[in-house]
This record gives structure tokens, sequence and C-alpha cells, in this order.
């Protein structure tokens, strides 16, 4: 089926379009949206799913207070992304094994391989405040032992929970990969 093996489109590209038609730059959009410039650059960049809060923020932006139609974009994308991943797992995995020996016999260079180990990676989801003290407190440990285990100071941690800071980049990854794992994957031997 044809749809299956068609790469979906990401809410972030909807976004992208939308503040080009409009002729608004993304720092424009970021501060009067109130939404940080790095998650907009994220999103807009396929690599952040969008939340809950910032649907919100962009219905608001855009007039419509209507987050719906953007969470609907995404939770269409997942569902098309999950299709795509369970038909193309065996066949991904064999293009993977294949590309990796053509960059090792020198066939493909350094920065193709990058790229496609790239598109072979998850989507890191943004992450609210409320998800964060959830996953912590389901790992049963305080903000202090939360921070050791993220390598990050407890001020962090609480400015993250009261969502005046967000986590960006491979912070971001680790609370993804925490919330899917468990802390017990960096504990385990």
């Amino acid at each position: 089926m044809v749809e299956n093996i068609m790469r979906p489109i990401h809410p972030g590209s909807y976004l992208g379009n939308e503040l080009e038609h409009a002729k608004i730059s993304i720092k424009d959009f970021a501060r009067e949206s109130g939404i940080d410039v790095y998650l907009v650059k994220g999103l807009i960049g396929w690599k952040y799913d969008l939340t809950e809060e910032i649907a919100i923020k962009i219905g608001k932006y855009f007039g419509t207070d209507d987050a719906e139609l953007w969470l609907n974009l995404q939770k269409t994308y997942n569902k098309k992304i999950k299709l795509n991943s369970e038909a193309l797992s065996p066949a991904k995995e064999a293009i993977h094994e294949t590309a990796s020996d053509l960059y090792a016999v020198g066939a493909i260079d350094k920065n193709t391989m990058k790229n496609f180990d790239k598109s072979c990676l998850a989507l890191v989801k943004i992450m609210s405040g409320d998800d964060i003290k959830a996953l912590r407190i389901r790992e049963g440990v305080t903000q202090k032992i939360f921070a050791i285990y993220m390598n990050v100071g407890e001020d962090t941690i609480s400015a993250w929970e009261r969502g005046v800071k967000h986590p960006l980049g491979a912070t971001l990854r680790l609370l993804n990969l925490f919330h899917e794992k468990g802390l017990k994957i960096i504990t385990e031997k």
C-alpha cells in the first residue's frame, strides 16, 4: 500500500508553512506566542513532537483558540509513523545494514551515512513540567536524586517541573529515554 511507505508530514512542517506564508520570522513567532525559540525550531525541523501546551499556544497565536487542529495533526503523524515503522522495520534494518556496509567500503561518504543514521533516530517528544514531575514521581526519586541522574542541578529540575525552563537537546533525549525505559537503564549491569 503506497500510503504506508510515504513519509508522513510532521505538524512542524505545517507550522513552518504558516509562518512562511504569513511572512513571520521564527523569532517573532516564538516571542509573541510564548514558545521557546529552540522548541519552535525543533518543531519545524521535525525534532520534537507537539504537546497540548504548545498546540494551545499555536492556536491562540493564529486566533483560533483551537488546539485540536494541531493535536490532530500530531496524532495523525504519530499513527502514520507507527504504521510505517511496523511495516518497514525489517526493510529499514536491511537498508541500514547495507548503507553501513557501503560506508565501510567507501561507497558513501561520512555525511551521507550521518544523515542516514539521523533519519533512523526516533523523534524526541517535548515534555511539559507535569510530564517531568510525573516521571520523577513514577521513578520514586527526589529532585536532588533526579538531578544526579540527569547530570544537572537540582534547581534545573525544579525549573523544568514548574515550566519556567524547558529541557532541550541531549537532556530532552535522556528524559525521553528515562520515560520509555525507566531510570534503571543506567543502573543495571
